[in-house]
């Protein structure tokens, strides 16, 4: 059997069942190898079956202070150094950022003469709408 420390970060997508069983059958043969006697039984491994994302549908909403949707902001919602996932919005203030893995993000929101908007924001399973609120740069 293959060093179970070695290959601890392979099994994470196994079920807990998956990972339990393999712990047993790891353990088991090392009893078995210290006791003098030996295992050719070959160890049924599951195979690792990889796992498509969970993907949604971000709405958001770009507006101003007085409750006026902003045409043309840019909405980037990113993790970190990856490249975001992004969306422009039309003259009522909304677009929708599509396809984007439920996780932790950074949503930054930029439009000519507002200030740039970076919150913190949660994609989750099912709805996801959220909104901005844009300052205008000059306080006017």
């Amino acid at each position: 059997m293959k060093d179970y420390w070695k290959d601890l970060s392979l099994r994470e997508a196994w079920s807990k069942r998956e990972r339990f069983n393999f712990i047993l059958n790891y353990f088991d043969e090392k009893l078995e190898s210290s006791n003098g006697e030996t295992n050719d039984e070959p160890v049924d491994e599951p195979t690792v079956e990889p796992v498509e994302p969970v993907t949604v549908n971000v709405s958001v909403h770009v507006k101003d202070s007085e409750d006026n949707g902003i045409n043309g902001a840019l909405v980037e919602i990113y993790q970190d150094n990856n490249d975001p996932y992004t969306g422009n919005t039309g003259k009522a203030g909304g677009c929708t950022v599509r396809n984007v893995p439920i996780g932790n993000y950074s949503i930054r929101v930029s439009a000519e003469d507002y200030i740039t908007s970076i919150d913190e924001l949660v994609v989750i399973e099912g709805e996801n709408n959220v909104e901005i609120i844009l300052e205008l740069e000059n306080g006017a």
